[in-house]
């Protein structure tokens, strides 16, 4: 990810957190993440806060978690059952 500090209005929004804070299961970045900031989040001047560095990927989607979200809640939980994303009604 590249990230605009000088677009950036809330910086703390955008700090860095060390591995050992964060458990991603060992799942890989989750570009598709219901977590995940849109483009112009806490833009202080609406311009881009953050672009991925991967082309053609989308960033800051609402709409359902993804299959990534739903893999690493399973592995957190310990949940072996199947499951899938459903589209947004």
């Amino acid at each position: 990810m590249d990230l605009f500090y000088d677009h950036i209005g809330m910086s703390y929004n955008f700090e860095k957190y060390d591995n050992t804070a964060v458990d991603t299961q060992n799942t890989p970045y989750d570009y598709g993440s219901v977590m995940h900031y849109g483009p112009t989040a806490f833009s202080k001047n609406g311009l881009n806060t953050i672009e991925p560095l991967q082309s053609g990927v989308v960033i800051g989607q609402r709409q359902t978690l993804s299959e990534i979200d739903i893999q690493e809640v399973r592995l957190f939980y310990g949940c072996s059952a199947a499951g899938s994303t459903l589209p947004p009604t």
